[in-house]
């Protein structure tokens, strides 16, 4: 990808987008994705219209119903149906195509909704109610206002009163994770109470915190003799035991779930006992590391946990808990909250739908909604816990093995795991113009888990587009969750996106640590262009360390990052930066991306190979960072001195290091400590270590600061103290070989105020700036975000 040519042709593809969406129009009124086709700029996928054999079917849940041939003027009445009718055409009739209206309704799925490979060459296309809602594809069961009742022998001990349902009908043995009622979600019972009275506001640190391990060992140490003990229990603190001395004589313990936080991830578990004798809580699956690896109020960690699931944990308005022995619910309702108005959904179903073998299969003005999360595998054994979430194995809606599967104007709301997954074997496929929210997890996925993977060709994901999409609202059940995870998959374009308000990265891309080799060089060539990303750790303050906008994990090749917008990324303790690539990250051009208000560095390399750094704005670094001593304002590098996998790529065998700076504004600001640079910058403490810098512009916000006198640039300490960290003076940073045409002045923005300005950031800068005459390029920020 060539950063100078996206510029040049970018206003050319804002234009095309008005045709490209006259096309979809048209996809949505013609496609029945068969024959031939036209490509669409937005996508690159091929739009594909109907043979004249196509045939017609309409489903409607008010006057359908399921013994009429599903005509129009007879149609099927649930989505059940005509996925049984889709799934039992000749080759022949799948193969001329169908084209499926859904009228306005509800469409309640009794089982997942599978499209196999008779149901290729398929449309569905909602229709519009009056009120301009789409048709809905539910996982889950309706709860209506009838059905609630106050629960007359019960209030909380504050006062608020609790209502509880009539019995359910829902299956024996179904334990429901999840509520939505009047469209948002609820919390389930939880102690501490995540909000405040209102049940809105989320509390600051709502946590409890545990006290040590069943056997304590050197933190951040995976292998010593217990450290498998210390993955299944935590010892709680005396001040928590008259809480614990009620929950023992509970029934309820069994269902209870524990969630405990460790550096980038937070571990899901089932409980198994509790002891008060001394202070243990154990579980009945491990975590990925043990927990005691990260030690210390202070750490990524910070020895947090929290419960839920108990019915003494029902205190708070907005709560909720299920009893499976009675099938009921009971509810708190929130302040204002007329429970007989409300509408409440209870999802049932893991997977809504699920594509598998299928081909040319598009899905327009439909809403997808409502599914479940899972945990632990029916005996609450299995580990919930790896970077990312992607130890999960199921999604609202899941694609495999399948070519060209189209979401364009669609909704995907209130799912408990990823809403999305293009798993592998998945080709020439898009969501477009959607909008994905209210998520336990992440927004989409894209290739084959460490799971699944299986070293061959059919496990990538190739050709998948997520384009001017709406993700936003994730991460409730599981902390680290994604908002778009892409594994083992190459040319994945994501742009024009808005991701927003999950607990962890934005974007992650690769999955190989420390250069090690995939099956072959076939991985990465994605582009990322044009998202604005913001408020990551909002409004729960949860992850850390690597969380990033855009967080990358070995090779990608020829990967481009460009022209986006990053800012508000809140760490719970180090990390949350704007670019992070971590171990391996090799072949990467980040070009023109605005990187601003992050609790880490904007910029972090833990180590990589032939990473570059382009016309890119890093400013406001260790912004509300919680980190004692505070950090790097801009660029930030970790590099290791020891044996890593970098010999598969003809390299140095201890881990190489290979970055380029070039044409970027790196600017420090009035914080705490205000620095430039944080890590090990000195090229000679490593093997195959190559730091090159040229044509940057550096300026400083801090009254008195003189650049050209301080020592302000590069550095040796891994992590920054101002005591050993060797910083090198501009003089001496030039002599070392480092800008020898950079410089040092005011860029001169034309908006002086812009990194405190509500977006569209205006980093114009005037025809007279110092960066202009070093090469820097202007960027437009008008043009990130969804078009």
């Amino acid at each position: 990808w060539s950063a100078a040519e996206e510029n040049k042709t970018h206003n050319q593809k804002r234009k095309m987008a008005a045709t490209a969406r006259t096309r979809l129009c048209l996809l949505g009124a013609l496609c029945v994705l068969a024959a031939c086709g036209c490509a669409s700029p937005v996508n690159n996928i091929s739009v594909l219209y109907p043979s004249a054999a196509a045939q017609h079917l309409a489903i409607d849940a008010e006057h359908g119903s399921d013994s009429n041939p599903g005509t129009a003027d007879k149609p099927f009445r649930t989505v059940g149906r005509v996925v049984q009718a889709l799934n039992a055409r000749s080759s022949d009739e799948a193969q001329a195509g169908t084209y499926v209206t859904v009228e306005p309704g509800i469409y309640t799925a009794a089982s997942e909704l599978e499209l196999g490979t008779a149901a290729r060459n398929t449309m569905f296309a909602g229709n519009p109610a009056p009120d301009g809602s789409n048709p809905v594809l539910s996982g889950g069961l309706a709860v209506g206002s009838t059905m609630w009742e106050p629960t007359v022998t019960s209030k909380t001990r504050s006062g608020l009163p609790i209502w509880n349902t009539k019995p359910l009908n829902i299956p024996d043995g179904a334990d429901p994770q999840q509520l939505f009622m009047n469209g948002g979600r609820r919390q389930r019972a939880r102690h501490p109470n995540l909000f405040a009275a209102d049940g809105t506001t989320v509390r600051d640190f709502p946590y409890l915190y545990w006290a040590s391990v069943p056997c304590p060992h050197p933190p951040r140490q995976k292998a010593t003799p217990c450290s498998e003990a210390d993955r299944y229990a935590i010892l709680w603190n005396a001040t928590d035991d008259s809480l614990f001395q009620t929950l023992h004589t509970s029934s309820d313990i069994r269902r209870m779930q524990t969630v405990v936080y460790h550096g980038w991830t937070a571990s899901r578990h089932h409980v198994r006992s509790l002891v008060v004798a001394n202070r243990t809580l154990s579980f009945f699956n491990p975590a990925d590391r043990p927990i005691g690896f990260w030690t210390g109020r202070q750490s990524e960690g910070g020895q947090r946990y929290y419960m839920e699931n108990a019915r003494a944990f029902l205190d708070g308005a907005g709560e909720w808990w299920f009893d499976p022995s009675t099938k009921q619910l009971y509810y708190i309702p929130l302040p204002g909250e007329e429970m007989d108005t409300t509408s409440a959904v209870v999802p049932l179903l893991h997977q809504l739908l699920v594509i598998n073998g299928s081909s040319n299969v598009g899905f327009r003005d439909l809403v997808l909604a409502h599914t479940d999360w899972a945990c632990g595998g029916p005996d609450k054994t299995e580990t919930c816990d790896h970077q990312s979430t992607e130890w999960q194995d199921s999604a609202g809606v899941h694609v495999a093995d399948s070519v060209n599967i189209s979401f364009a104007r669609c909704q995907l709301l209130h799912h408990g795991n990823t809403a999305l997954w293009f798993d592998k074997g998945t080709r020439d496929s898009s969501l477009i113009d959607s909008e994905v929210r209210d998520l336990g997890t992440g927004a989409v996925r894209v290739g084959a888990s460490s799971r699944n993977f299986h070293s061959n060709a059919t496990a990538s994901a190739i050709g998948i587009v997520i384009a001017n999409n709406l993700l936003t609202d994730g991460s409730w059940a599981f902390p680290s969750g994604t908002a778009v995870l892409v594994q083992y998959a190459s040319r994945v374009t994501i742009e024009h996106n808005e991701i927003s308000f999950f607990s962890y990265t934005a974007v992650s891309l690769g999955w190989s640590w420390s250069f090690a080799p995939l099956t072959d060089n076939s991985y990465g060539f994605h582009k990322v262009s044009y998202n604005h990303i913001h408020h990551l750790g909002f409004p729960r303050r949860e992850t850390g360390d690597a969380m990033a906008c855009v967080y990358t994990l070995g090779r990608n090749n020829d990967t481009l990052v460009t022209n986006n917008v990053c800012h508000d990324v809140r760490a719970y303790m180090s990390g949350g930066y704007c670019l992070s690539q971590d171990q391996g990250s090799s072949s990467i051009v980040f070009d023109s991306n605005v990187c601003l208000r992050t609790t880490g560095s904007p910029h972090n390399t833990h180590y990589g190979w032939n990473l570059t750094y382009s016309n890119n704005i890093f400013f406001k670094g260790y912004f509300d960072s919680f980190v004692p001593g505070g950090g790097s304002a801009a660029v930030r590098t970790s590099p290791q001195v020891k044996q890593c996998g970098a010999a598969s790529l003809g390299l140095p065998t201890h881990c190489p290091d290979s970055l380029t700076f070039t044409n970027n504004l790196i600017g420090k600001w009035n914080n705490a400590s205000g620095l430039l640079f944080e890590g090990n910058w000195n090229a000679s403490a490593g093997v195959g270590w190559h730091f090159a810098f040229d044509n940057n512009l550096y300026w400083s916000e801090v009254a008195g600061d003189d650049l050209t006198k301080l020592p302000a640039f590069g550095g040796e300490s891994p992590r920054i103290t101002r005591g050993n960290a060797k910083f090198l003076t501009w003089s001496q940073w030039q002599r070392d070989g480092k800008d020898v045409h950079g410089g040092i002045g005011n860029p001169q923005f034309v908006d002086a105020a812009w990194a405190d300005a509500p977006l569209p950031f205006n980093v114009t800068l005037k025809p007279t700036s110092p960066a202009l005459k070093l090469g820097f390029r202007q960027i437009d920020t008008s043009n990130v975000g969804r078009l």
